[in-house]
């Protein structure tokens, strides 16, 4: 498994490029018959917004951190 960072620099927020993204990241997946996705992130707020559900905050490996994880169902 490859981490997959996404960060957009604050000039360009509020234009949904991470909407855009994430959009293009599902129909992929879609056509790769995956259905459910899983993400790691300190954000809370970001996702929820994109249809991402809270499922439990896990242990960071490296740091001991609590950290939430998020599940989609891809359509």
């Amino acid at each position: 498994m490859c981490p997959i960072f996404l960060y957009v620099e604050e000039t360009h927020r509020g234009q949904r490029v991470s909407e855009k993204l994430f959009n293009e990241i599902e129909i992929y997946l879609s056509s790769q018959g995956i259905s459910k996705v899983y993400l790691i992130t300190d954000h809370e707020g970001l996702y929820e917004k994109y249809g991402w559900s809270f499922v439990t905050l896990v242990e960071e490996d490296e740091t001991n951190e609590q950290i939430r994880l998020y599940g989609k169902e891809i359509n």
